[in-house]
């Protein structure tokens, strides 16, 4: 399928969105004949549209004005629908933002305009070259988008009945049962099916396996690149070639421009190294910086428990003794972590000097690529005698910088997208390390905080919360709910009138952890173990705050059972665990 046939069936397709399967508006046939029209555009005509509104809307006629022309209504649903190519779209967005900006537009359409041979427009001839040499099918392309254009119409139709069940007196019953069983048949809550994903996700394992295949991104980057760089090279001879530069004056040229660029290659590959270098380093910092701040809250916990000790009989020493020995534990960790950061940071900075020179001393090098350019192409110095003229050794000394100047493009638009991967490579690190010390760390941080214990596991306290306060099924009495489980599970309540007001005494409840430092993302709160308690702090519209148990697949209970919550009017939470 050529992108002619393509854009006309996208545009037949706007008739199944607009009206019912398989008839079509006037104005889709407009649009369809306005298409048919289009033979060449200029770059100034795809100035003249506002694509970045042209990709947000499919009202054409909105952006483009009612004056508009049949040409200038065809340039721009041709440009919507080849900017709206997945693969396309992912090509354009140069900056990953995950939307099309202007100039990323303009920029991306010019360089279509030479697939034909001439700069001066875009064709159907640019665009039918330019998907062929980026290998999209579009008939897949296609397929897709009918495939959804139906399931939209199929939608449409189930909400629209799903509308008139629930307008009638049955409505909210039918509702209720449906979701029941939703549940059933999924085995919980979408939040326990996230839970499971998430945490087969965060095993080393496959995290490795993410880094591998942002590397294979970065490998096929860099070598689309190369295979760019190499095509306007050629470009570049055939032009100096036709131009009449001799065979001697060319190889002359070449071989001076490829040992000053293989010394920039070299730069290029230190610079690399030096930013692979900086990011392992930057992620051990950030893997300790959250061992350091698990391990201040663990002190901090010890710390409160040992106050919280009264008597001076031998019972009350030992414990007064045990907790000292771990809090002087804990303290020389964290002292250890914080050695090791300084020292990681001094490291980071010598590396990004280092890399700062290399920069500059690829700068200089590339500066001196363009001089000898100039040099090379200098009539005054007999360079090009069989070119003729000095306007035309000029005319032709711009023609190899604009090659030059593209192969240069190229190359920063492949740093970018290779820097962009190596960012999210570097968060995968951190999420490597972490994964990678969990186990040691863990064991580390329970052998060295103080537990008395109230003798239940959290799975068992999240039992009693299922079927205590969250058999209750009232809503707006989080407080309550959670007090009538923890009165069955352990014979107390928080008697407070706000949920929020019982954090100070939880935080020193005997036989319960406090481990908010270890859960500080929506996805971590979403994941909670079974029996840890949340306290949510009071925020504006929420005087009370609130108070849940975690269930351990995704859901809470209170006084009733629901989603977990992961935020909370903006304000901060407390995370309390039982100990066994």
């Amino acid at each position: 399928m050529n992108f002619n046939d393509f854009i006309l069936k996208k545009a037949a397709l706007s008739g199944i969105k607009q009206g019912s399967l398989g008839t079509f508006t006037s104005s889709v046939k407009e649009n369809i004949k306005n298409i048919s029209l289009f033979d060449s555009a200029s770059f100034e005509d795809l100035e003249n549209i506002d694509i970045e509104k042209l990709l947000e809307t499919d009202d054409i006629d909105s952006v483009l004005g009612e004056n508009a022309t049949p040409d200038q209504k065809a340039l721009a649903q041709v440009v919507k629908a080849l900017l709206e190519v997945d693969d396309i779209k992912e090509k354009a967005d140069v900056d990953g933002s995950g939307k099309i900006e202007q100039a990323e537009a303009l920029e991306f359409l010019k360089s279509a305009m030479a697939f034909d041979g001439d700069l001066t427009n875009l064709t159907m001839d640019d665009l039918d070259a330019l998907v062929e040499k980026m290998n999209i099918d579009l008939s897949a392309n296609w397929d897709e988008a009918i495939n959804e254009a139906v399931q939209d119409k199929i939608e449409d139709v189930a909400d629209k009945a799903t509308q008139a069940i629930q307008s009638s007196p049955v409505g909210n019953a039918i509702s209720n049962a449906a979701s029941r069983i939703n549940n059933a048949i999924n085995g919980g809550s979408s939040a326990n099916k996230n839970n499971k994903t998430a945490q087969q996700s965060e095993t080393p394992e496959t995290i490795k396996k993410q880094i591998e295949e942002k590397q294979g991104d970065i490998k096929d980057i860099e070598a689309k690149a190369e295979e760019e760089v190499a095509e306007q090279e050629k470009l570049k001879e055939e032009a100096m070639k036709k131009a009449g530069v001799s065979d001697e004056e060319l190889k002359a040229y070449k071989e001076k421009e490829a040992e000053i660029g293989k010394q920039i290659t070299e730069k290029e590959t230190a610079i690399k190294e030096k930013d692979s270098l900086i990011s392992d380093k930057e992620s051990s910092v950030s893997s300790n910086e959250s061992y350091i701040s698990s391990l201040a809250s663990q002190i901090s916990a010890n710390e409160s428990k040992l106050s919280s000790i009264s008597g001076d009989d031998d019972n009350a020493a030992s414990k007064k003794q045990e907790i000292n020995s771990k809090i002087s534990n804990l303290k020389a960790e964290q002292s250890k972590k914080e050695e090791e950061n300084t020292k990681l940071k001094q490291e980071i900075e010598t590396a990004k000097k280092e890399k700062t020179t290399l920069e500059q001393e690829k700068q200089k090098l590339e500066q001196e690529k363009q001089k000898l350019l100039s040099d090379s192409l200098d009539a005054s110095k007999g360079f090009g005698k069989g070119v003729g003229s000095s306007e035309a050794v000029s005319k032709m000394k711009e023609n190899i910088t604009n090659f030059d100047s593209k192969i240069s493009e190229i190359k920063a638009n492949s740093q970018k997208e290779v820097a962009a991967k190596q960012s999210e490579i570097q968060e995968l690190e951190v999420k490597l390390k972490n994964a990678e010390a969990a186990e040691e760390r863990t064991k580390f941080l329970k052998e060295n905080t103080y537990k008395a214990g109230l003798g239940l596991t959290g799975e068992e306290l999240a039992e009693i919360a299922r079927t205590t306060g969250g058999a209750e099924g009232t809503t707006g009495w989080c407080l309550k709910g959670v007090n009538d489980s923890l009165e069955k599970a352990y014979g107390f309540r928080l008697s407070y009138n706000s949920a929020y007001q019982a954090i100070g005494e939880m935080q020193n409840k005997e036989g319960f952890e406090d481990v908010t430092s270890q859960y500080t993302t929506d996805q971590d709160l979403a994941n909670l173990p079974a029996g840890a308690m949340v306290i949510w702090e009071n925020g504006n519209g929420h005087e009370h705050g609130h108070i849940s148990i975690a269930l351990g697949n995704g859901q809470e209970a209170s006084d009733h059972i629901q989603t977990q919550t992961t935020s909370r009017y903006g304000t901060k939470y407390h995370i309390f665990m039982p100990v066994t």
